[in-house]
Formats: structure tokens, C-alpha cells, sequence
């Protein structure tokens, strides 16, 4: 421990006078968006089926976060 004479922390509620806030209020409490969008991670699935299954959801937009895909790319309304 180091011997000082002020004490800060950082934090994103503040608890105490020398607790600073670091994570903007805009951030914390954004205003809602009524997007259509899903975010998956499966990833004992491949790519195919779960491309397969997204697409049929027409209005809805799909990143699906995949550990078999060497590049992002893609194929009607999901995002590999």
C-alpha cells in the first residue's frame, strides 16, 4: 500500500466524496430504442445452422458472434 494523503476511488455509483463516477450517466441510463435485434453465441453450433434458423425472422436483424468464421460477412439479416 502506498502512503498518501488523498484517497480517490473509482466507481459507478458514488458512495463517498472521493469516490468519482467513470461511467457517464448517458451510458448508464441510455434512452430506450425499439430495435428489432438479437445477439447470439452458441458456439458448439457452426455457422449454417444458425444462419438458417435467423433468417426466417424477416424483421429482425442477427449478430451472432461465431468462433468458426475466419472473417465477419453477411448473409440476409445476419451478421456473422
Amino acid at each position: 500500500m502506498a502512503l498518501v494523503t488523498q484517497q480517490y476511488g473509482f466507481h459507478f455509483k458514488s458512495y463517498d466524496k472521493n469516490i468519482l463516477i467513470v461511467i457517464r450517466q448517458q451510458i448508464r441510463y441510455p434512452a430506450p430504442v425499439n430495435w428489432v435485434h438479437y445477439t447470439v453465441f452458441l458456439p458448439v453450433y457452426s455457422d449454417e445452422p444458425i444462419i438458417k434458423i435467423s433468417s426466417k425472422g424477416k424483421d429482425a436483424q442477427w449478430e451472432v458472434f461465431s468462433k468458426h468464421a475466419l472473417k465477419a460477412f453477411s448473409e440476409k439479416s445476419v451478421k456473422i
